[in-house]
């Protein structure tokens, strides 16, 4: 099967639309990566990175093109997870079929995965009992009109900025910090409530 984005719109919305009735994960989107529309997320990464200065260990989930690694302190241990595997270090998993790993890390990195889960709520539960601190991105769905432009994304939820953020509290977590990243998508650092 061709990559994702080398599929015209109309084939990305129908394959996307098939993934959310069937609750997977689209795979051939991130099979390969290398299309350029699916790359320059350094910004991101080292907005993300300068949010982690005081985490010792970062488990990078949904890792890519493990570009967080580059910005993250030399210091710091980077523990790469995704689907597929993008080097002898991945830990490979399927978060629309299997809870997210807790290896021994301070803190999640989720740059540019949750619009891609099914089951946001839940993953965001789960890395509560293993992480302090938590840096993820999302794209809020801000116009409704706009879900065929998502869908071609492969992205499977639309939630606004209030129903992400009542997601964060809902599962433990609070809202040490926030950047609106060219006013499409948010950058969040959380912290487990309970913590410092």
């Amino acid at each position: 099967m061709p990559s994702f984005y080398d599929l015209d719109a109309k084939d990305r919305i129908a394959l996307t639309e098939d993934a959310i009735e069937k609750r997977v994960t689209l795979m051939c989107r991130w099979e390969n990566l290398y299309s350029e529309r699916a790359s320059g997320w350094d910004r991101r990464a080292a907005i993300a990175a300068g949010m982690l200065t005081d985490c010792p260990s970062v488990a990078d989930l949904g890792c890519g093109h493990m570009s967080l690694e580059r910005y993250l302190a030399p210091t710091a241990r980077y523990l790469p997870v995704d689907v597929v595997r993008r080097d002898e270090r991945t830990i490979i998993v399927d978060f629309n079929h299997a809870p997210p790993p807790l290896p021994a890390a301070h803190a999640a990195a989720c740059l540019g995965l949750l619009e891609y889960l099914h089951d946001v709520a839940g993953f965001l539960g789960h890395l509560r009992t293993g992480y302090q601190i938590l840096v993820l991105s999302y794209n809020p769905a801000h116009d409704h009109s706009l879900l065929q432009q998502r869908r071609a994304h492969a992205w499977v939820n639309d939630h606004s900025i209030d129903q992400i953020e009542a997601l964060f509290e809902a599962d433990g977590w609070a809202a040490a910090e926030a950047v609106s990243l060219g006013g499409h998508q948010m950058l969040w650092k959380l912290r487990r409530v309970g913590e410092g």
